[in-house]
């Protein structure tokens, strides 16, 4: 994919005591960025992360596996616990009172 296509990218999850909110850019401008902020009662916080080349990452990670140095952490399967996290999370808040 040409450079100037980039990516961007992000996600939010919640937790008892505070709130991660995650987002990365690539491309765009050919300098990888990316930012973490935790929201917690103490208030936001950035939390700091070296830039990191994605396309990269995930084929250095794919290579790595195929040749058996490294577990493959991209499987459908390793996100069931969360799927099913939030599907339980998801009932609670919707769930009709008797």
């Amino acid at each position: 994919m040409p450079m100037s296509w980039g990516a961007r990218g992000g996600f939010t999850a919640t937790f008892e005591h505070g709130v991660l909110d995650a987002t990365s850019t690539m491309g765009f401008d050919g300098k990888p960025s990316g930012t973490v902020i935790a929201y917690t009662p103490d208030g936001p916080r950035e939390l700091q992360l070296s830039p990191s080349d994605q396309y990269t990452a995930m084929i250095e990670h794919v290579m790595d596996v195929l040749h058996g140095r490294a577990e493959n952490q991209i499987a459908p399967d390793s996100v069931l616990d969360a799927l099913q996290l939030t599907l339980d999370i998801e009932h609670k808040v919707n769930a009709t009172p008797r």
